[in-house]
This record gives C-alpha cells, sequence and structure tokens, in this order.
C-alpha cells in the first residue's frame, strides 16, 4: 500500500490475515458450546475478515468496511476478552461459564452499532443520523459494560494468582 499499490496492498494484508485466522485460530469451525457470548467472539473474527475484504474489494466504501473490522471485529473482540479477564481473574468465574445476559448485551449492541454505520455509509442523506446511531449504540455498549464489569473488578474481588 504505501509503496503505490494501494489495491496490491490492501489484497495482501486480508489475504495474510485470513491464512492467520483459518490456519492458526481455525475460526472456520464454531464454537462447541452453547454460549452465545462465544460466539459473539468467534463473529468478531469474521468481521475482522469481511470488513478486510470488502475494503479491498470495494474500494470507495473502504473507510465504512473498515469498520466492520474495527467495530465489529477488534471492538467486539476487546469487549469479550476483556469480560474473560475480569470474570477469571474477579472471582466471577461462574458467569463466564452460564450464558449470561452480561456478556451479551454489549456484544449485541456493537453489531447494532456496525450495521448502522454500514447503513450510514451506504446512504448520503441520513448519514449523519445513522452516524450518530452507531455512535451512540456504542456509547451504550461501553457503558452498560462498565456499569456491569468495572464494579466486579474492585481489588476486593480480585482472586489471587494461581
Amino acid at each position: 500500500e504505501a509503496g503505490g499499490l494501494p489495491v496490491i496492498g490492501r489484497l495482501l494484508r486480508a489475504l495474510v490475515v485470513t491464512l492467520q485466522l483459518l490456519v492458526e485460530i481455525r475460526i472456520y469451525r464454531r464454537p462447541h458450546t452453547g454460549y452465545w457470548h462465544l460466539y459473539l467472539m468467534w463473529f468478531s473474527f469474521w468481521c475482522v475478515l469481511l470488513g478486510l475484504w470488502l475494503a479491498s474489494l470495494f474500494p470507495a466504501y473502504e473507510m465504512t468496511m473498515l469498520h466492520i473490522t474495527f467495530v465489529g471485529g477488534f471492538g467486539l473482540l476487546t469487549i469479550m476478552i476483556g469480560s474473560r479477564v475480569i470474570t477469571g481473574h474477579c472471582d466471577v468465574k461462574d458467569l463466564w461459564l452460564q450464558s449470561a445476559w452480561q456478556l451479551g448485551v454489549p456484544g449485541v449492541l456493537i453489531l447494532l452499532a456496525v450495521v448502522a454505520r454500514l447503513v450510514a455509509g451506504f446512504n448520503s442523506e441520513t448519514y449523519a443520523i445513522f452516524l450518530v446511531c452507531g455512535v451512540c449504540l456504542w456509547l451504550l455498549a461501553m457503558l452498560v459494560w462498565g456499569m456491569l464489569f468495572v464494579p466486579r473488578a474492585h481489588p476486593r474481588n480480585v482472586a489471587p494468582d494461581d
């Protein structure tokens, strides 16, 4: 990309990430449990790939498509991993082991934020409205996650490392 071949650079990036996620992470395999928060994590990997490929194939919509990668992919993955870290270290492992709504609500709100951003990118007449909706959904996801998980991360809840 930086060498003056932006299309080839974007395609190469998408290909390298695809190989990594398919060979090392094996995202072609669905989670084996019924825990839907694991499906959100699995889905986040697919968002990373989808956004990179769509940005490569549709350069006119590159910024819109990269929101799939960054918001639906990395953003959702960060929240799911953060939830796992807090539940693992703060003596609330039972929350992770069950299909708890606390793990899913922020994830679903993030996915809705991605949809709003995609709609904004394809409709110039309602661009600002859907952009604001996407931002509000993202902020609501962070607020809900913070209200549910930050109190659990209080030092009195931290379990000693094994």
